[in-house]
């Protein structure tokens, strides 16, 4: 999906500034409006890293509907949940518990920050 995979080129990473982003996302939704997962997802980082985090929540949740089994998608509504101040219905795995880790930290829960980013850590597959 262009939106996504243009933006790296040459740089290794993705920025919300480089004017090929939200062009292509926007050109890859007129393609495809309904069930676009990576324009979806897409859409959804370029607002939380333009701190637009109430559309960062729908389109998270527009990628959820588009793929449940997807974890990026409940990573976005994760995300856009925790800078709301509002905790996610969370999927059990790794990034869905140090995510959850990241919210109780930010609140001041540091035990319970600890707690889940133990069990974030068990949950990890090991590499290789």
């Amino acid at each position: 999906m262009r939106g996504r995979a243009h933006p790296f080129e040459g740089t290794g990473w993705w920025s919300p500034n480089h004017p090929a982003v939200p062009a292509s996302l926007r050109r890859s939704l007129v393609l495809q409006p309904a069930q676009n997962l990576h324009a979806e997802i897409g859409m959804g980082a370029l607002a939380a890293a333009r701190h637009r985090f109430r559309d960062a929540l729908t389109w998270a949740r527009k990628a959820v509907a588009t793929s449940p089994a997807t974890p990026a998608s409940y990573g976005a509504l994760a995300d856009a949940h925790t800078q709301l101040g509002q905790m996610a219905d969370l999927r059990p795995g790794s990034s869905s518990r140090a995510r959850a880790s990241y919210a109780f930290e930010l609140r001041g829960d540091t035990g319970r920050a600890k707690d889940l980013m133990e069990r974030a850590l068990r949950a990890a597959g090991t590499p290789g």
